[in-house]
């Protein structure tokens, strides 16, 4: 009896203590859960969103920093050198993505036939400004020419006229004739031609380069007009852009955008003094400018084969001057050149006398006065 009676007591003690050890567990799961639900743990998303973590997620905005208050470290020298590694970076990803679609598009082989004939016909232009040929120079080709570029009838019609002028300005200063084509990316051989920042004339002088040249420029003359004046002075600007560079490519480039922009995108480039290597270094006209003056080059050698028909031209083909050294009557001049007496003409000094220009329907003469 007494062995059951210490059996039961032993038994009723373990359950007790089950009970009690099941209590605590209880007090302390509820505790525990209790500081979980007070513990507050902010985890930081990118720069403008936090995150708080509760029973359940809550995302709060978080106020942007205002820029005033923004403290940059770094020195001018290497925010400068960081924008340029930014730049270099954006333009061959930007040069990638399009040589990646020029290479797609040149796998057909009528393309391939149609670069090959343009490479081979630009090789045969033996000229001392490189001609060289890539899928820039073809765009631009194709522009004039599928696109049927509308002044291109017009242009190879005023070409008969002021080509020759220029030949013979070009070869008097020693520089090569393909040269002439500038003009047509210029002003489209249009004298008159005013840009929006006020270059004018053939050549596309502003004031400040015209003057520099020695051309007259006031309220009542511009000598950026003047065919033969405005010819000299590109010629003699053209002949110190060479000097400068040596390479006739620079050159050309530098005429378009001034020596300024070519000497940076030189230094960019690392010194290099290859257009194509400073080519993405150059402001976006002038990257177009050289490639849009050999596809020009390309064009006046080559219009007729493309099926394209020069317009006839306003103006005389041929001119000429004459020298008079005698006292001449208006009259006298009316019955030679075919012109009425009420035709307004132009008089304009020189240094041994005076030209006199007179105009017709058909013609425009010029002459001398002593």
């Amino acid at each position: 009896m007494k062995k059951i009676t210490i059996t039961l007591l032993l038994l009723f003690s373990v359950v007790e203590a089950a009970q009690a050890g099941a209590f605590l567990l209880n007090v302390k799961n509820f505790f525990t859960r209790k500081n979980r639900r007070q513990t507050t743990v902010v985890v930081p998303v990118y720069d403008t969103i936090r995150v708080v973590v509760t029973d359940t997620i809550h995302i709060e905005p978080k106020t942007a920093p205002r820029i005033d208050t923004l403290t940059i470290e770094h020195t001018p020298e290497q925010i400068d050198s960081l924008l340029d590694l930014w730049h270099t970076m954006h333009l061959e990803q930007s040069e990638k993505r399009y040589f990646e679609q020029y290479s797609e598009m040149t796998e057909g082989e009528e393309n391939m036939a149609v670069d090959s004939l343009y490479r081979s016909r630009l090789q045969d232009l033996v000229s001392p400004v490189h001609l060289p040929y890539n899928y820039i120079v073809r765009d631009y080709i194709n522009y004039y020419f599928t696109n049927r570029w509308s002044p291109l009838s017009r242009v190879l019609a005023l070409s008969k006229f002021y080509f020759p002028i220029f030949e013979q300005e070009l070869i008097a200063a020693g520089m090569p004739v393909e040269l002439r084509t500038l003009a047509i990316i210029e002003s489209n051989l249009s004298p008159l031609a005013t840009s929006r920042v006020g270059a004018v004339g053939l050549w596309q002088f502003m004031p400040a380069t015209g003057k520099n040249l020695g051309l007259e420029i006031n309220s009542l003359v511009d000598e950026r007009c003047d065919i033969v004046k405005s010819t000299r002075a590109a010629c003699q600007f053209l002949r110190h852009l060479y000097k400068v560079y040596g390479d006739w490519t620079l050159a050309i480039a530098a005429y378009n955008c001034g020596p300024g922009n070519v000497k940076k995108a030189i230094l960019r480039s690392g010194g290099s003094t290859d257009f194509w290597k400073i080519y993405p270094w150059l402001p976006r006209e002038t990257r177009g400018y050289l490639p849009g003056f050999i596809a020009a080059s390309y064009i006046m050698t080559y219009y007729e084969d493309h099926g394209i028909c020069p317009m006839k031209p306003e103006l005389p083909i041929a001119t000429d001057t004459i020298m008079v050294s005698k006292n001449l009557h208006f009259k006298q001049i009316v019955e030679i050149c075919g012109a009425d007496m009420e035709v307004p003409v132009f008089v304009r000094k020189v240094p041994f006398g005076a030209v006199l220009y007179t105009a017709t329907p058909g013609a425009v003469t010029s002459t001398l006065l002593p």
